[in-house]
């Protein structure tokens, strides 16, 4: 499922996901949500930035290709 959020939003999201990890005071069942949340929202991100590097890329060839 990809969202309709910027890279940068969901990122802060990711970066909150595992500061609360990180906390000793979580029960396992929020334990367990939140590292649901994190793996989804890495997935995400992950398509994102290969969505971004095929656009560079595109991009790239094209430039060099009129250059030359």
């Amino acid at each position: 499922m990809m969202e309709n959020r910027s890279y940068e939003d969901l990122m802060a999201e990711l970066e909150l996901v595992s500061k609360r990890l990180s906390s000793e005071s979580l029960l396992m069942e929020e334990m367990v949500e939140l590292y649901e949340r994190g793996m989804e929202l890495n997935s995400i991100l992950s398509k994102m930035l290969d969505s971004f590097d095929a656009r560079i890329e595109k991009v790239t060839l094209e430039y060099t290709k009129n250059e030359g």
